[in-house]
């Protein structure tokens, strides 16, 4: 478990702007294990999108604020590249760069008038945007602007908000991505939910099938947060296909522990879908943090959901676990959540992936099960192919169950330690299992319980 290096400061394009000590910085990544020299540059998590300037979506200027600003994109680059030579030559290591930046989510149809969308839509700057998209034509040719706002009615919001992610993302590789890959060839990264799904989206935390083009770097980084705020009040889910939610139905999610676990890997499952050779850096939070607004994450009430959600992340292909331990004050827990300590949480979550890497031998080679999750399930096994060539797979059931069945062999097996077990087989046929309610006790063999963990925030466990 390592921490990150904070690039700190607010760098604002057309300011004068103070450096971060390219030294100072390069000798914290000397002090980080081998492999684990991470940075995380905040600092310029606002710059490209939500710099300071008169007015947003007024006539075009240079120093206007919008999707993509080449006045931003440079300004940033050229600080950023010149930083990057120095802290170089000073020693500096770099073998993960992690990004934050969440404030592009203003271009989106949420937080737009009609007006602000036309002003975007018709930005000539994007219409020309030859990095990482078709040059020859608007990123947003075939959406009905005029629909953009009527999410109730029209999908084109769901086109505008990949269209955004993809300009942004455009904005974020060329500025920071690749003057850092350019210096250190080698760097893996990610930006905060970048991540490609198209195919089968898993539904986002109010419910909505949003699809996704904005990956930053190398790997996808789905925000793996058990989050459920209005997709269990506003959505059912579907009779005809329940792995999807629907405007209508009888059965709905609800906020539980289980399916915190069910949601969080049916957005792994989609990323892996959808771009197969791509790792994955989920962000994972600390396992007592009940959301935002409180209640809308449930892991605290049961924390062996939110251990069962980290196996089948690394079944799925992740090769770092993006750990938001924040220092922040959290209100009192409600009733029936865990109470751990931050040192405590750290101390688990360490466990937990020690535990991991003895049992995939490290980083998995494939994953297998790519399928969407049924929202109805009360059964969710994934598996993935290790280094040795053997399968190992990882089964967890829904509360109530203290065994599983197999249905091909009839052969039961208690759940002694937990919600789930480890299966190690020659092939890569999965085993098939219900969940079991027994009296007497099953003798079964469980596997012991490498995947790296870096800390976002000021909390315990080094």
């Amino acid at each position: 478990m390592s921490h990150l290096i904070y690039l700190p400061g607010q760098f604002v394009p057309g300011a004068t702007n103070i450096r971060p000590n390219p030294v100072e910085l390069a000798q914290l990544s000397q002090q980080r294990p081998e492999g684990r020299a991470a940075i995380f540059w905040w600092r310029y998590s606002n710059s490209l999108f939500d710099f300071p300037s008169s007015s947003h979506y007024s006539a075009p200027a240079p120093a206007q604020p919008k999707p993509y600003s080449e006045f931003a994109i440079n300004a940033v680059r050229d600080e950023w590249s010149q930083w990057l030579a120095d802290y170089k030559a000073a020693g500096g290591r770099l073998d993960y760069l992690i990004g934050d930046s969440e404030r592009w989510g203003i271009y989106k149809n949420w937080e737009l008038s009609q007006s602000q969308v036309n002003f975007v839509a018709n930005d000539p700057a994007i219409s020309n945007i030859a990095v990482g998209l078709n040059s020859m034509s608007s990123p947003f040719d075939g959406i009905a602007i005029s629909q953009v706002l009527q999410f109730m009615t029209s999908p084109a919001y769901l086109t505008w908000n990949k269209a955004i992610g993809k300009i942004t993302a455009a904005a974020m590789n060329r500025a920071v991505w690749e003057p850092a890959a350019a210096a250190f060839p080698a760097v893996r990264g990610s930006n905060y939910d970048g991540k490609l799904m198209i195919d089968g989206p898993a539904p986002d935390y109010n419910g909505h099938p949003q699809i996704s083009d904005n990956v930053v770097g190398t790997a996808a980084s789905p925000v793996a947060y058990g989050w459920i705020h209005h997709a269990s009040t506003a959505w059912f889910i579907d009779a005809q296909d329940p792995t999807k939610l629907s405007k209508s139905g009888t059965e709905r999610i609800s906020r539980t522990p289980w399916f915190s676990f069910v949601v969080d890997v049916q957005l792994g499952r989609s990323c892996k879908r959808n771009d197969p050779a791509r790792p994955l850096q989920p962000w994972v939070a600390l396992q007592i943090w009940e959301g935002d607004p409180q209640g809308t994450v449930s892991y605290a009430r049961d924390i062996r959901y939110h251990d069962e959600m980290l196996r089948h992340y690394a079944l799925l292909g992740t090769e770092v676990f993006l750990w938001w331990n924040t220092a922040s004050a959290f209100p009192a827990p409600l009733p029936g959540s865990a109470t751990l300590s931050r040192d405590d949480c750290a101390r688990r979550f360490n466990a937990v992936v020690d535990e991991i890497n003895e049992t995939t031998l490290g980083v998995v080679t494939e994953t297998t099960t790519l399928s969407a999750v049924p929202f109805s399930t009360d059964v969710v096994t994934t598996g993935a192919r290790r280094v040795d060539g053997r399968w190992i797979w990882r089964t967890t059931v829904r509360p109530g169950f203290n065994s599983v069945r197999n249905i091909d062999t009839g052969a039961v097996h208690a759940l002694t330690s937990g919600v789930g077990r480890w299966d190690l087989t020659e092939t890569a046929n999965m085993p098939r299992y219900v969940g079991h309610i027994q009296t007497a006790s099953a003798t079964s063999q469980q596997l012991p319980g490498g995947v790296n963990v870096i800390v976002l925030g000021g909390g315990g466990g080094e």
